[in-house]
């Protein structure tokens, strides 16, 4: 692994960085299905954020946000982390951090306020990161990496979309 340390306003950066190239992807996907005027109940009041989009838009809503939890599968590095020059790495072999670890670390982004202030105190880990065993360490493109586990991409991409579908929509 590389000596030079993983910088918090660094760190911080990539993860807004993440955020505004995900949610633009996310715009891009859903903006021909928004339901213009918005739909509203008998009280004149909005009544879901969800049913501001057709059936077909919240389903590339739920896309978007799948691919935001699986921004780091492919060897360890978003889009955010390949323009830092940062890389989600195994914290016991100090290989990349493979699809499903990367999975598991995104799922816990809900809780951004704590991550933020953990990045601050030990920027290396986030709370994604000790729940995943992962660690974030500064790129080094000539070190030997292993090779990128391409059949747990899909997988990764099934169980967060699952998992997004089964907690976000609606139960009717």
């Amino acid at each position: 692994m590389n000596a030079n340390p993983v910088n918090a306003g660094k760190r911080l950066l990539a993860m807004l960085l993440d955020y505004v190239l995900m949610s633009i992807l996310t715009a891009v996907l859903i903006g021909p299905f928004i339901n213009v005027p918005a739909k509203f109940d008998i009280n004149g009041t909005q009544s879901s954020f969800l049913q501001l989009f057709d059936k077909e838009s919240v389903y590339l809503i739920l896309l978007g946000m799948t691919l935001f939890l699986c921004k780091d599968c492919v060897g360890g590095r978003s889009v955010a982390k390949r323009i830092i020059k940062y890389q989600v790495l195994d914290s016991r072999s100090g290989k990349p951090a493979t699809p499903l670890q990367c999975l598991l670390r995104n799922f816990l982004i809900v809780f951004w306020p704590v991550e933020v202030v953990m990045i601050l105190f030990n920027p290396t880990k986030r709370l994604g990161d000790r729940l995943a065993g992962t660690i974030v360490a500064p790129y080094e493109g000539g070190q030997a990496s292993s090779p990128i586990k391409w059949v747990q991409i899909p997988i990764c991409l099934l169980l967060g979309f699952a998992f997004l579908y089964l907690f976000l929509l609606p139960s009717h």
